[in-house]
């Protein structure tokens, strides 16, 4: 390396490190409390001594530093007037809602594939159904689904081309417990 492109590199480190230390230098200044202080007390006021921290009264008549009983507009807050513990909502508030997620034409491999998942009120004996239909011909297959926190994966479904004929099928998942199901909306494929 040219000795002007050395010394050039150098004076940018310097310059560098300066601004860094002045940097910090700045984050860590003290503060002298012998002179004018500003007491945050709810209204500006200036002190010419030191700065001792005095009690503020609280609007809702908490003690300073305890956690407020009291809300906007003076409200109580729920867990400050209730002992009882909090009800989880009812799953039956939110019953399965099937999804086809994807449904498409493999044409690679002559087959129609489809995925769904299942959200809501689920139980532990369901099954996923698909049913791909056209006219009075419904082709369906079954999957044990894969549950996770809040839904089910029904996982990847396929239907093979010797089983289908061409033009617009509708696909649908259902969500099957016990002899009670419920359907997703339909979702129309073009089989070429």
């Amino acid at each position: 390396m040219p000795h002007d492109q050395r010394r050039g590199s150098v004076l940018a480190s310097v310059a560098f490190g300066t601004v860094a230390f002045l940097g910090l230098a700045a984050c860590t200044a003290t503060v002298d409390d012998s002179g004018p202080a500003v007491r945050p007390t709810g209204s500006a006021s200036v002190s010419t001594g030191p700065l001792t921290p005095t009690p503020t009264p609280t609007p809702n008549g908490d003690e300073p530093g305890a956690a407020p009983t009291t809300g906007i507009a003076g409200q109580p807050f729920p867990q400050a007037t209730s002992t009882e513990p909090a009800v989880d909502p009812d799953p039956g508030d939110y019953p399965a809602s099937p999804l086809v997620t994807f449904a498409s034409w493999n044409a690679a491999l002559s087959r129609l594939e489809v995925g769904g998942v299942v959200s809501g009120q689920l139980d532990p004996d369901g099954t996923c159904r698909l049913v791909v239909s056209r006219g009075s011909v419904t082709v369906q297959r079954t999957s044990t689904p894969q549950a996770s926190a809040s839904s089910v994966d029904c996982g990847q479904f396929s239907v093979p081309r010797s089983e289908l004929s061409s033009g617009a099928w509708s696909v649908t998942i259902r969500y099957v417990v016990g002899n009670e199901s419920v359907a997703s909306d339909p979702q129309q494929i073009e089989v070429p």
